[in-house]
Formats: C-alpha cells, structure tokens, sequence
C-alpha cells in the first residue's frame, strides 16, 4: 500500500475537561470511528465535526425583553427569533453562548419552541392547549437550584421524552429488605417505561421568564381538555417530580415569608384569558 492509499490519522486530542480515564475513552471511540468512517465527532473537533446526532423535530429559540426601549413596541414587534436548531450538538452550541436564564434580567422571557410554532395562544399548535406552570422567588439557593434544572427542562422538551410513562417512586418496606441467608435479589424487574407513539406530538414549547421578584418555567400543551387530562397530568409529573427535582407528592414552598412562588399548576390558555376564578390541576 502506497503513502497515498493509508487511512488518514484521526486528529489528536483536544483539551478536556472529563476525568483522564473518560477522556482516553472518548478519544479511543472517535478514534476508531474515524478509521472506519472518515467522520468526525465534536469529542474529537469541537469547531470542525461532521457527526450530528439529530432531534425528533427541529426547534427554536425567541426571545424578548420589556425594557424601556421595548414598552413603544408590541409584543410581536418586541419577539426576536434568535435562532433554530434540529441536532444535539447545535443546541448545547447554542444554550454555551446564550445569557444563562438565571442571570436573564427582570421582564425578560426564553421561548423554546418546536419550529413552525409561534410562542402565542393564538398561533393554531396552541389554541386549544394550556400549561404547566411554576413561579420561583428570586435570591433562594433553592431557586438557583431549580433554575439549573432548566437544562433538563429544555433537553426533556427538545428530547421529547415528557410524555413518557411517570414512574413514582416507591419506599422499601420492611418485607422488602434482603435476607443475610439469602442471596441478593436483582433491584427490580419492572420493564423501563417507553415512549408512546404519539411522544412528539403534546408538547409545543417551554418558556423562562424572569421578573423583579421571581421566575417563572413554563410547559405548553397542544391540548387541555378532559379527554387528555391523563396524559397532561403525567407531563406535570415529568416536569415537577423527575426534571425539577420537587420531592413526590409535595407542594412547592419556601417557608412562611415565601409570598411569591407557586406550586406546579395547569390551566388551559383560554383559562389564562378570563379574568375570575380558573380551572387548575395540580400534581
């Protein structure tokens, strides 16, 4: 075999900051996909990768801000569309270069929302929908907690995976306690939860808000009506229990001076509308 007809080399290593062992990992994996397909992986290039891991839908990103500037405006001439994305690595390239939400400044919102809809009750995917709602008060170390969870919020969306079964979790009973006589028993055999066919459908968006005293996470919903509500419900259990991280079965709170959170809550967009008592569910 000549010079000209041997595999190119796959490139060295960038700096990173996973542990030397995972690292090494890493590199072997892009490694040998690079020897095999000629491809690169962001591990390996993080400026130059030509492997993409696309999502289920493409998405993206508007934002606004009611500054000064901004209160002559409409609401729609205010929205900006920042950018769309329909790859993993297009998000987190997006979301490392973007104000993170918890430094958003007071009146500021992120709309994350599945390509072709626009973060408005009006817009068609929305009109008959509702939302998942929680109200955080700034300057808690818990909030700064949840914020983080922001993260999780937008991959579950972008992932489509709030629609996948909850599973609550359950306390061992005494009975249930291994035996010293004896041998250990395998955790559990309860099958993984798996996605529905119809996982990509409920889900319009997310949206974060900040304002003078609090934040505010939002999950929009195609739909609100009571034929649907088992599986809006379920979507609130995803969102409060296994992204937020709330302990089940709780409510939101943070202490008796606490005037501004909220626990998770649903209403229907048209709910949202009219002035007056409003149909909420809670999980």
């Amino acid at each position: 075999m000549s010079a000209t007809d041997s595999p190119t080399s796959p490139p060295a290593p960038t700096p990173s900051n996973l542990p030397p062992q995972a690292a090494a990992a890493a590199h072997s994996a892009v490694s040998t996909a690079s020897k095999d397909e000629g491809d690169l992986t962001v591990l390996s290039s993080p400026t130059d990768f030509t492997v993409k891991h696309p999502l289920y839908s493409p998405w993206t990103l508007w934002f606004d801000s009611a500054s000064k500037q901004d209160k002559a405006k409409s609401w729609e001439e205010a929205l900006t569309k920042v950018i769309s994305f329909q790859s993993v690595e297009e998000f987190w390239g997006l979301y490392n270069n973007i104000v993170p939400p918890s430094m958003l400044g007071a009146n500021s919102n992120y709309y994350l929302f599945k390509q072709g809809i626009k973060p408005a009750w009006e817009d068609e995917a929305n009109a008959h929908g509702g939302k998942w709602s929680v109200q955080l008060p700034r300057g808690n170390t818990r909030t700064r907690l949840t914020l983080s969870g922001c993260i999780p919020c937008m991959l579950a969306a972008i992932g489509e995976t709030f629609e996948t079964p909850f599973v609550p979790p359950s306390a061992p009973s005494s009975s249930d306690a291994p035996s010293t006589d004896s041998p250990a028993q395998p955790a559990s055999s309860t099958p993984a939860p798996s996605l529905p066919p119809s996982h990509q459908t409920e889900i319009t968006g997310v949206i974060v808000s900040a304002r003078k005293a609090f934040y505010r996470i939002n999950i929009w919903t195609r739909s609100a009506s009571p034929p649907s509500r088992e599986k809006i419900e379920n979507v609130g259990r995803q969102f409060k229990y296994s992204v937020l991280g709330f302990e089940y079965g709780g409510k939101v709170g943070f202490g008796e001076k606490d005037k501004v959170s909220s626990d998770v809550e649903f209403v229907s967009h048209k709910d949202s509308q009219n002035k007056g008592n409003k149909n909420r569910w809670t999980v």
